[in-house]
C-alpha cells in the first residue's frame, strides 16, 4: 500500500506558529484511515485530531489531496512531505 504523509506549518508571527499533519495509514484491522492532527506550537498537546475511515486507498488519496489543497489555500506551507 502506498502511504502519504505531510507536515504543514503556517507562521503568523514569531510566537504564533500553527501546524497541521495529514497521514494515510492502516489500522491493525486493515481499515484505511486519513488522520489529521493540528494545533499551535505554543501548546504542549495537539489542539485537535480527526480520523476518517475510508473504503479504498483511492478514496483515501482523493480525500488527502482535497484536505492538502484546502490548507495550502489557507496559507500553510509544506515542512516535510513523504510519498511512498
Amino acid at each position: 500500500m502506498r502511504t502519504s504523509k505531510v507536515h504543514l506549518i503556517r507562521v503568523i508571527d514569531s510566537s504564533h506558529i500553527r501546524y497541521y499533519k495529514i497521514e494515510i495509514s492502516l489500522t491493525l484491522f486493515g481499515e484505511i484511515i486519513v488522520e489529521r492532527i493540528y494545533g499551535n506550537t505554543a501548546y504542549r498537546k495537539c489542539t485537535g485530531k480527526i480520523t476518517h475511515f475510508l473504503d479504498s486507498i483511492d478514496e483515501a488519496h482523493a480525500h488527502f489531496k482535497r484536505i492538502y489543497g484546502e490548507k495550502i489555500k489557507k496559507g500553510y506551507r509544506a515542512k516535510d512531505t513523504q510519498w511512498i
